[in-house]
Parts: structure tokens; sequence; C-alpha cells
């Protein structure tokens, strides 16, 4: 996961019963959007399951657009919720928050996770005297009943549900989603086990994709399986692959990067150009590529043969590399899944809330067309790096990178995120010569952070420059 490293922190709402009031527009106006305006519509949310007001399914689709909307998207939303449910919210009690939401609102975020409170950490009413451990634990047999008693304790493993009953997404689910439905393929890269396929299902079912189909590149495989094949009495058999690529739905390539070359070369025309060739369905030689057609494509390396990390595939060519430069992911390990298919609730994990996308405010997106133009200037530097041979940087910045992170851009991603998605295959010796760094810290919970020294960025051109002139 790509985030930015700046650490905010939480304003605490406890206490206000503003979850049980939507405030006026005024109001909202002057909140903060991702430290006030979202978690009071998360809350307010929250209120509508619990009370019944609002189904699971409505509940679920307004917190999407709570994560997703602009400022100004969330306050549409926040009016539309007040016209439906305003009535009967003001009939019900302001719920007081616990003393443990408080102080989960308080924290610092840091590099944007939020961790759980540590356990040895002491709250006010702490009471170390032997009736205090008393209370304690009587505390503690009545939260544990509680918990049996909503069925928190009936997890079964790899049953992957939050807290709601509805289907766990990896946290970089929305990210993945946003370029698929962009640049329509996005290649995802991570460890294995990591969630990968089980992340092409719950895309197709989010796109409302009917068609889903996945196909496991072996070494061994024909092309007749993209293709299509003739049978013994001369009949043209067309394989899921081209039905899909013809009347819309996602496919899901896994073990991108052990597939045979022939079978990438043919597939790069269908993921640059949008149609590929079947030479033995005579008469109609050329499949076009339906414009709801989604491909996945899933691998545990970047094409480079090798990760360092027990995986050993095939070199991947620079041009099918090229179809993904600004629609790939590394797909890290989401803490909160891993509870979930042990059986644990997800009141065990320590990572209670993954960071979000940098995104562009409503007043940004007003002139888009400026960020785009940051942008361009962003991967001409980077063109002019990749054409220094004393720079020794192994990477490609084609117009497919400028196409691609425009089309990102115009979807509300900051230029400086769509810099950190493009440089996620660079290596560390080569993001250094560029004046950026990869930050592992809390890689064991799935997130890579990239820092980037703007200043040595951009001006490390100019002074590679002027030691060719010398």
């Amino acid at each position: 996961m790509i985030v930015d490293n700046k650490s905010t922190e939480l304003q605490n709402h406890g206490g206000t019963g503003m979850e049980n009031n939507i405030p006026s527009a005024n109001e909202m106006s002057n909140m903060k959007v991702k430290s006030e305006l979202r978690p009071m519509m998360r809350k307010l949310v929250d209120v509508l399951q619990k009370e019944g007001l609002a189904s699971r399914k409505d509940c679920s689709d307004y917190r999407y657009q709570i994560k997703m909307g602009s400022k100004s998207q969330i306050m549409d939303l926040a009016n539309k919720l007040s016209e439906l449910y305003g009535d009967a919210l003001e009939n019900l009690q302001p719920n007081q928050p616990t003393q443990k939401e408080n102080r989960a609102q308080m924290q610092k975020e840091g590099s944007g996770i939020k961790f759980k409170p540590q356990g040895n950490e002491k709250s006010e009413g702490d009471d170390t005297s032997y009736g205090g451990r008393i209370n304690n634990v009587e505390q503690k047999v009545d939260d544990l009943a509680e918990m049996i008693a909503n069925g928190i304790m009936n997890i079964k493993p790899n049953e992957v549900k939050d807290n709601n009953g509805d289907e766990l997404k990896h946290f970089q689910f929305d990210t993945i989603k946003l370029m698929l439905e962009e640049n329509k393929q996005v290649l995802l890269v991570g460890d294995a086990g990591s969630g990968k396929t089980y992340l092409g299902k719950q895309l197709a079912s989010a796109l409302n994709c009917e068609n889903f189909h996945s196909l496991s590149l072996t070494s061994g495989m024909s092309e007749s399986h993209i293709t299509g094949r003739m049978n013994i009495e001369g009949t043209f058999l067309t394989p899921e692959f081209m039905h899909i690529v013809e009347n819309g739905g996602l496919i899901l390539l896994d073990e991108f990067d052990n597939g045979d070359t022939d079978v990438l070369v043919g597939l790069n025309s269908l993921l640059a150009n949008g149609f590929i060739s079947c030479p033995l369905r005579t008469g109609n030689e050329m499949a076009i590529r339906h414009e709801d057609c989604y491909i996945v494509c899933s691998a545990n390396t970047w094409g480079n043969a090798n990760s360092g990390n027990m995986y050993v595939r095939k070199q991947l060519d620079g041009a099918t590399l090229d179809r993904f430069v600004c629609s790939k992911v590394e797909v890290g390990n989401d803490r909160r899944i891993t509870h979930r298919i042990m059986g644990l609730s997800g009141d065990n994990c320590e990572v209670q809330e993954y960071p979000e996308l940098e995104m562009l405010s409503a007043l940004e997106r007003q002139n888009v067309d400026l960020h785009v133009g940051k942008l361009m200037e962003i991967f001409d530097t980077i063109k002019q790096y990749t054409l220094k041979p004393n720079m020794q940087i192994r990477q490609m910045c084609s117009n497919r990178a400028y196409e691609q992170g425009a089309k990102l851009v115009r979807r509300g991603i900051t230029p400086n995120q769509v810099l950190k998605l493009y440089l996620q295959n660079w290596t560390d010796d080569e993001l250094k010569r560029i004046g950026v760094e990869r930050d592992k810290t809390n890689e064991f919970f799935g997130v890579i952070s990239y820092n980037i020294n703007e200043k040595e960025f951009f001006n490390g051109v100019k002074d590679t420059q002027g030691e060719n002139n010398e």
C-alpha cells in the first residue's frame, strides 16, 4: 500500500450526540474531511444499522460513498440521509461513547495505520487495588458474556467477515477497484496467500460482472486456451476467456509471471489495443474487447525472474509490464483478514484502521487540468532520468504512463500519489538515485510508504545534465 507519511491527529467527537443528529451544511463545511467529517458520518451510518433504520446493504453503500467521496459528495450524502432518516434519528437518545472509543479516536495516526491500544496502557478509570481488580475481573466476565450473546465468539476460521457481518475486503480493495474501472486491467503482486485470487472474485462482484473466469498461466499452457481451437470435426471451440473478452466480465490471469512467452505476447495486443487475433475462427478472425471486460493479473514477482524471497519466476518482457505501468498494486498482508481466517474477531486485531489514498480536494478537482500538468512535469522528469546511462535506471516511462496516470488524476488521485504507484516496482537503488526512499517500517502490517524529496527529485536531473556537459 502506498501512503503519505504525514502524521495527523484525530479529533474527538465523543459525547456530543452528533451521531444521532446530522449537523447543518455550515457546520460540515468547517469540518476537516479525514479527521472530522468522515468519522462523524461513519458513526451516523453505524447508528442507522444498529437501530434497524437502514438495511445492511444500504449501510455498506453509504460507507463506501463516505470513504471514496469528496467533501461535497459526503455533504450531499448527509443531506440525503437527513431527508430519509432525520425524523427517526431525532427520536433516538444520543449514544454516549465508551472510554475505549474516546481513547481510540484521540490516538495519533502516524504512518496512517490506526493501532489498537496496548493492553498495558492504563485508562483513567483503572484501579489497581484489590477491590478494583475484582471489579475488573467481573467486568471482563460481563464483556465475555456479551461477546457470546452477540455471536462474536461463533466466528469460524476462513469466514472473512467484518463485525457487521459484511464481507471483509482487503484494505487496498478500493484502490484496485478504482484502477480497474479507469484502466480496465490491473497487476497484483504479492506473497502467496496474500489474497490476490480472492480479490479477483470480490472485484467481479463489486463491478457487477455476471461472467468470471480464472486461468492459471502455466509454462505448458498453449495459446488455444486464449484464442480457441478446432475439434476433430472441424468445429471451432470458443474458450471461456474469449467469451468474456467479447461479452464482458472479469478474467483473472493467475501466476502471470510464470506464463508462456508466446501467450503473453499474444495478450499484449488485447491489453494495449483492445483486440486479439483468433486465426482459427474462420470469417471472424479478430476478437474485439468489450468495454466491460476487466482483466486482473496476479503474480509473486514484478517480472524480474525472482523477488529475493523464495519465488523463482520468468523474466517478463518490458512491453508486457508497460501495459500496467500505472495500474499495479503491491498487495500487502491485511492483518484484519489474518485474524478472521483464524477465527478471531476484529476486536483482537492490532490494526483498527488502514490508511487511504491521497485524494484531491473538491476545490482542487475543479481545476484538475492543473494537476494533470503537474503529473506531466513529474513523468517528464522520470523520462529524463531513464535516458541518462550513468543513472543506471532500467525502467520505462512511455506514453502509456502519461495516459494511465492522467486517468487516475482525473478520478481524484493526487499527482504525488500516482508517482508512488508508478514507482512500486523500482529497486531501492533506483529510487535513491532520484531522491525517493522506500519506508518498510510497517511492512509487517502490509503498508509500504514512499518518501519523496521533491527538491532532490527535480534538481537531480539538472545536476546530471551539468555533469554530462562537463
